[in-house]
This record gives C-alpha cells, structure tokens and sequence, in this order.
C-alpha cells in the first residue's frame, strides 16, 4: 500500500481513538497531544510527498509545516502541483482536516452517549 496512503489511514484510525480518550478523561493534555501527532503525520506525509514531487525542502520550511500548516502546507500543494492540481490537492487537505475533526468527534461520542 502507498505510504501517503498508510498515513492518512493512521491518521483517521489515531483521530477515532483519541476522541475515545478525550471523552474518557478530562485532561487539557490530551487534545494537545492529538493534534501534536496530527501535525506530525502531516509532516511525514509532505516529507513523501516532496519526494516524490522532487521539491527540496529546508529544515525551515519542515519547522512551518508544523507551526503554521493552515499556511505551509497549501503553499506547499501550490507550489510543487501548479495552481489548478494545487486547487484539488488544498481542497483535498482541508477534507482530511475536516475528517479528522468528525472522525475525533465519533470517537468520543462513542463513550459519551453509552
């Protein structure tokens, strides 16, 4: 299976799980971390995708994708795609953070109403 995909699928798999943990327990730690190892999936799959792309990336650049990946990450999809393949690439990361978010939400649903 393709490693962009692998991550992506962990992502949502790691996203249902956490929400199970948040409803759970209480702690204000627990959503930080969650969104720590999102930003750090999101690293890893532009680290694959740039390779593949051949798009040299700085150590700078890896650091703002996870500062500010709102902004990184769409300049990014635009800059190793073009504008219109970029369009569909921002279009779909704005999806999976929308998924992400549900998915989150399912999981603790799933313990909050039981």
């Amino acid at each position: 299976m393709n490693q962009k995909l692998n991550i992506i699928i962990s992502g949502v798999v790691f996203a249902f799980f956490s929400g199970i943990i948040i409803g759970l327990f209480t702690s204000p730690i627990i959503p930080l971390i969650s969104a720590f190892v999102g930003l750090v999936l999101i690293l890893m799959w532009v680290i694959i995708d740039a390779r593949e792309h051949n798009f040299k990336r700085s150590a700078l650049f890896n650091i703002l994708v996870v500062a500010i990946t709102v902004l990184s990450v769409p300049y990014y999809l635009f800059k190793s795609r073009g504008f219109a393949k970029g369009l569909l690439a921002v279009i779909g990361f704005l999806s999976f953070m929308v998924l992400w978010s549900v998915v989150q939400v399912m999981g603790t649903a799933v313990v909050t109403t039981v």
